[in-house]
């Protein structure tokens, strides 16, 4: 009977500690995983700043904290410290070494205290990666569970180190293109026309990169593109070379230079179904001219996060 009672008491206090866990991570999870990602650029920021070392205490990363590098808004510096976890008596001296050394890191110097949620790799392979740029080693991140094959891997550090991240396909065919967020790599009009013997890509993404109109001309051959993501430098004479696409049926005009004169290239793409923009960079009669050209044709606000 004691033995039964005891057995139970184990199972209740083992599914309380569980559901304490989930509602942790739940209310929280987000939250940190922003933060962590605040408090990796922190610590690379005053590394920067400091000749490659490792910061000795919280206080050394309040400055970065204070001019918004914590990544998360409404909370405080003490909150921070009591959420996030640095290892402060790392020595990049031992960390440098390690990350040109292996294909993933070996330390665990960054995490969350409480929450197991972080955005792709979480913040240690965000460190892994600068230690091995830093030391000239241009490569991408691996995807989450590591490369499926040698090929994929050598495929998407060519693109990778022209700009791009790249997704694949089950037959390592390239289907989706981005342009990369690091600020040493950005994709230019001669990188993408090394896109256009990639057949088989469907989505393009070029923002933050320095692709300009005649990029795009070359983006414009690819046969089976579906979904196009503008980038800042595209202008009117850009949407010129998108007449007559025969796949494409979503593209993202927020952020660019387009103005009213070249919403009416868009007219002549004849699967078009989705245009994000901001209404307020055009006139209400060319928004009106471009709805009645196209019947049915959807319009999204660049507020609004679409999830698909």
């Amino acid at each position: 009977m004691y033995r039964t009672a005891w057995i139970a008491s184990f199972v209740l206090l083992t599914v309380l500690s569980l559901a304490v866990f989930i509602g942790i991570n739940a209310a929280w999870g987000i939250d940190d995983a922003y933060a962590q990602i605040g408090a990796v650029s922190m610590v690379r920021h005053y590394m920067e700043d400091h000749n490659g070392q490792w910061p000795n205490s919280w206080e050394d990363l309040r400055p970065y904290f204070e001019s918004g590098g914590g990544e998360v808004g409404g909370w405080s510096f003490e909150e921070f410290q009591r959420r996030i976890y640095i290892d402060f008596d790392a020595d990049t001296e031992a960390l440098r070494p390690s990350a040109l050394s292996t294909d993933s890191p070996e330390f665990d110097v960054i995490h969350a205290r409480w929450t197991v949620i972080a955005f792709g790799d979480g913040p240690n392979v965000d460190l892994h990666y600068h230690f091995r740029r830093d030391a000239g080693i241009v490569e991408a991140f691996p995807p989450i569970g590591g490369w499926r094959s040698p090929e994929e891997q050598e495929l998407t550090n060519e693109l990778y180190r022209r700009g791009f991240f790249i997704g694949l396909d089950d037959e390592n065919r390239i289907v989706e293109v981005y342009s990369t967020s690091t600020s040493d790599i950005h994709a230019r009009d001669a990188d993408a026309e090394e896109l256009v013997k990639h057949q088989y890509v469907r989505r393009v993404n070029f923002v933050g990169g320095e692709i300009t109109d005649n990029g795009l001309k070359a983006i414009a051959t690819l046969p089976r593109m579906e979904r196009l993501t503008l980038g800042e430098k595209i202008t009117n004479d850009g949407l010129k070379h998108l007449i007559d696409h025969p796949h494409l049926n979503r593209i993202d005009l927020f952020g660019t230079q387009v103005t009213d004169d070249g919403l009416v290239y868009l007219y002549s793409i004849p699967n078009l179904k989705q245009v994000r923009l901001n209404e307020e960079q055009f006139s209400k009669e060319a928004i009106q001219e471009l709805k009645s050209a196209i019947p049915g044709l959807k319009l999204v606000d660049p507020n609004i996060l679409e999830v698909d």
